[in-house]
């Protein structure tokens, strides 16, 4: 199924018109974990075209919305059209979420508060970016000292007038900015750190990002 940016194609919309924001299927995911859930379910999307994607994104989603909520798909869209493709997922299935009324799944799943995870923060061996509605004000402060507990790199990103769900008008537009600007200078930093490993007797480069992104 071919999308635009978040949205189904309507009778009116020709192929032609969604094909930027590529396209998607649905997927079942096996669970290694002895429960009644055997499978998660998803939707994976890749870019549109031949282009190759840069990479995969999961987007896994605890609690509240679903993988299937507007916001939900227009990030998975967003990222395609940056040429990554994508895998949306929720963590809880139908039953589970029928049953969580009262929001201890999804406090045990974090739901974007990362101050859960405080123990494993200092194993994190990847550069992180966090997004944070300015209005949110209980998570920004909470997000803040556990961005120092990080090993990698870390951005923290705060999002203007808007709270934790993103649900005011045009925020759920500059997070999908935000995102895909930070993807791509990750990706241009990688690729510039290979190219230089590559040389012969050259010591490790002192400013890696900064050079990247005066190259990109």
């Amino acid at each position: 199924m071919c999308t635009l940016l978040g949205r189904l194609p309507t009778a009116h919309a020709s192929e032609a018109a969604a094909l930027p924001a590529g396209h998607e299927r649905a997927v079942r995911i096996p669970t290694v974990e002895a429960s009644a859930t055997t499978h998660m379910t998803g939707n994976f999307g890749i870019p549109a075209g031949a282009r190759t994607a840069h990479g995969l994104v999961i987007l896994a989603h605890g609690g509240g919305s679903s993988r299937g909520s507007y916001r939900n798909r227009y990030l998975a869209a967003r990222l395609r059209l940056a040429v990554w493709a994508t895998l949306r997922v929720d963590l809880l299935d139908s039953r589970e979420r029928a049953a969580d009324g009262d929001g201890l799944l999804r406090f045990d799943i974090a739901r974007g508060r990362i101050d859960l995870a405080d123990d494993s923060l200092a194993h994190v061996g990847a550069p992180t970016q966090l997004v944070v509605g300015a209005a949110d004000v209980d998570t920004c402060l909470l997000s803040r000292p556990c961005a120092q507990r990080l090993a990698e790199p870390v951005t923290l990103q705060l999002v203007l007038g808007a709270g934790h769900a993103f649900e005011e008008p045009g925020a759920i537009g500059i997070v999908g900015e935000c995102v895909t600007a930070w993807l791509t200078r990750q990706r241009r930093t990688d690729r510039f750190r290979r190219w230089w490993s590559s040389l012969p007797l050259w010591p490790s480069p002192p400013n890696a990002g900064n050079v990247a992104q005066s190259m990109g």
